[in-house]
This record gives C-alpha cells, structure tokens and sequence, in this order.
C-alpha cells in the first residue's frame, strides 16, 4: 500500500483518514482518535497530506512535518465548492483530496 495523498478531516475527537495512489485510487480508509494521530501519521512514509485550513490544522500541518510529510492547507471556500454541499465525511476528504491535487494556492502554515 503506497499512499501519495492523504486527505485528513479534522475534528474534535475523531479523525478521517483517506488515502490515494498516484492514479487516484483509493487505498487506505481509516479513522482515529486524537491520541493516536500523530503516531499513526509517523510510521506513514513521507505523502502528502491534504487538510481544510482551520483553527487546528496548523497545528497539525506541524506535527506531520515533523514526521517529513508534505502538508497542503485548502482554504474552506475551495472545499465547499468542490463538495456541492455534501454532508458525508468521506466526499468531504475526496474532495480535499481531488482539490489538493489541483490547487496550488493553499493556505500558508503559520509556525508556533
């Protein structure tokens, strides 16, 4: 299982986790709690990793850099209109995903 991408929705407790090759296709589905994210993230091999820019993420955009990952931040307007108000998880990451492929003007990471 190599995964290129990865979109990561954030949340309070629980976190979704999809995974692509380089041709798209999905690999990995996973969910997991706040705890082991990091951890988890550290024995990935180094991907990118796509997540909406939000109060969290730049905190987290750290954490996976520290773990040699690239970390694309996708400011919400490009999420919601790549999404077309879907209400499930998993469409949401889809399309972080499929827009952090193609989007180059992300949101910059601010340090500590």
């Amino acid at each position: 299982m190599i995964i290129n991408i990865l979109g990561i929705d954030i949340a309070k407790n629980t976190f979704q986790l999809h995974g692509a090759d380089s041709t798209g296709k999905a690999v990995m589905k996973k969910r997991l709690p706040r705890q082991k994210l990091a951890a988890y993230a550290a024995t990935l091999p180094a991907c990118t990793i796509v997540m909406e820019s939000c109060g969290g993420s730049n905190y987290w955009a750290r954490v996976f850099q520290r773990s040699g990952h690239t970390v694309k931040l996708i400011s919400p307007q490009f999420v919601k209109a790549a999404v077309a108000l879907a209400n499930k998880n998993a469409r949401i990451i889809w399309s972080m995903l499929n827009t952090g492929e193609e989007f180059n003007h992300g949101v910059q990471i601010t340090a500590a």
